[in-house]
């Protein structure tokens, strides 16, 4: 704190000093005066009227001296006066300056508060909206790579669920094949069994009616050495009689190729419904072995929705936590 003048004090030292010269003065005016009256009275060659004219002289002056005392107190009060006014005036002025420097003090110092907050503001708004951008680039991401890993997921499970319905398809048809070329070389066995035994009818058919037919001429030759008479009614009975086994040999004959008919079409039914029986088991391990695979399919890709869900929740909350992280960090200053 600096040292200033105080005018208060300086002015009474001022009246101080002028009121101890007048004093002094007064003094060296009476020890003039008694001087002189000691030099009036060793002297005593002065008259009494020079006397009295020093003494006048010497009152008029004390007189004089003692108004222009009496003035000066009164100019030194009005100056005192002043000098307080002033003193007031320059408190007051003083004071107004000094609050006026505090209130720019505080001014300056709420100002710099605000600059503070505002920059701690600004700092933590960009630090709000790096933590946004880096939750929501984070939750991207992670969701971006769970549905890629999904997406891979479900395409190899297709693939496998292709290649393995490929298989199935490949292995169904093969066994198909089996049974079709089965049932052709089993009916072609059978039918050929068939022909033999139609061409064994056949042959023992022809055998039969050359015996029957060599027999026949035997008694027509018999026949044809008996009288007219006789030799037209055996050879009516004859004729009636070949008819009668001819039918029935005809007859016989036919119902075997009939058989022979009748056994192919069953085999040839049996090999088929055997067949039929083969290849509806084999569709039907096909759709079960389709179906599993399918089953297998499915799940691997609802395994996989539900991985990419639950990491989509993960990346939520993961996401989040940044979010609400704002505070972290290097302290504002």
């Amino acid at each position: 704190m600096s040292l200033q003048p105080d005018p208060q004090k300086d002015a009474n030292k001022d009246v101080k000093n002028f009121l101890d010269k007048k004093a002094r003065e007064r003094e060296e005016v009476k020890r003039r005066r008694e001087k002189k009256q000691v030099e009036r009275d060793a002297s005593r060659g002065l008259n009494e009227e020079g006397v009295r004219t020093g003494i006048a002289k010497d009152e008029k002056f004390a007189e004089e001296h003692e108004k222009r005392l009496r003035e000066f107190k009164v100019q030194e009060d009005q100056r005192k006066k002043e000098i307080a006014e002033h003193q007031r005036r320059k408190k007051a002025e003083d004071e107004r300056i000094l609050e006026h420097k505090k209130a720019e003090k505080e001014e300056h110092k709420q100002h710099d508060l605000y600059m503070k907050d505002m920059h701690r503001a600004s700092v933590l708004k960009m630090r709000v909206v790096a933590r946004q951008k880096k939750s929501e680039d984070t939750e991207r991401e992670l969701r971006a790579a769970a549905d890629a890993e999904a997406y891979h997921a479900k395409q190899e499970a297709e693939k496998s669920e292709h290649r393995r319905l490929h298989i199935i398809e490949e292995d169904a048809r093969k066994k198909r094949g089996e049974i079709d070329m089965r049932e052709r070389m089993e009916k072609a066995e059978v039918e050929e069994d068939a022909r033999r035994k139609r061409t064994h009818v056949d042959s023992e058919e022809r055998t039969a009616i050359q015996f029957m037919e060599q027999g026949l001429n035997q008694v027509r030759m018999q026949i044809r050495s008996l009288p007219p008479p006789m030799q037209r009614s055996e050879e009516m009975r004859l004729a009636a009689e070949e008819r009668t086994r001819r039918s029935k040999l005809e007859g016989d004959f036919q119902r075997r190729r009939t058989q022979v008919e009748v056994d192919l079409r069953k085999e040839v039914s049996v090999i088929a419904q055997r067949a039929k029986r083969d290849r509806d088991a084999v569709t039907s391990s096909e759709r079960q072995e389709k179906a599993r695979a399918e089953d297998a399919m499915r799940q691997k890709k609802n395994v996989a929705d539900l991985t990419a869900k639950n990491k989509h929740h993960d990346a939520a909350e993961i996401a989040e936590e940044i979010l609400h992280d704002i505070n972290t960090g290097e302290e504002i200053k």
